[in-house]
């Protein structure tokens, strides 16, 4: 509970005067903050020697009470799986902020769910890692545990496109050394 929501980091973008965020991106961020909350997502924060790693870690749930039937959590679920799962490649380049692509858009997504034992009313655990990213097509795999029965309830995998419009080299941001 004590990492900040999507929602809140939206907030402090808009908020923050020395934030550059650009006109597309600020609509949208009011768009989503503006209107119904669909999920609820909290990133991990990366450690220090972890910053390189292409890996995104964070809880999300759905904010609003679900019925009992299996089947609404797994559409759910499948919902859910389908956000953040390219921004997992720019990690080594410094996050999603400091090369954000012009376009985005998923070219596949296959699901694979081994169990019914969760609620996606309630937090789950996603690891999203990227395998590879070449050519402006990325390829992210993902996994969830569920937080009250802790076993690996699903996975999948995401291929995706990523345009930016001006070509620069990416730049692998390399932290301090603390040797």
């Amino acid at each position: 509970e004590g990492l900040k929501s999507d929602f809140q980091i939206m907030k402090e973008m808009l908020e923050d005067p020395t934030s550059a965020v650009p006109d597309g991106m600020r609509q949208l961020f009011l768009k989503r903050i503006n209107g119904p909350q669909r999920i609820e997502r909290r990133q991990i924060p990366k450690e220090a020697a972890d910053v390189l790693e292409p890996v995104t870690w964070y809880w999300t749930r759905s904010p609003l009470k679900l019925d009992d039937d299996p089947s609404t959590h797994k559409v759910c679920l499948a919902y859910l799986s389908d956000m953040g799962m390219i921004t997992a490649a720019y990690g080594p380049f410094g996050g999603w902020e400091q090369n954000r692509p012009n376009m985005v858009v998923s070219l596949d997504h296959s699901m694979w769910f081994h169990s019914d034992n969760f609620r996606a009313d309630e937090w789950l655990l996603f690891e999203t890692r990227c395998h590879r990213a070449s050519g402006a097509r990325i390829l992210s795999l993902c996994k969830v545990w569920s937080s009250s029965s802790k076993e690996l309830v699903f996975s999948c995998t995401q291929e995706g496109l990523a345009r930016h419009s001006e070509t620069k080299p990416l730049v692998r941001v390399v932290p301090d050394s603390k040797l």
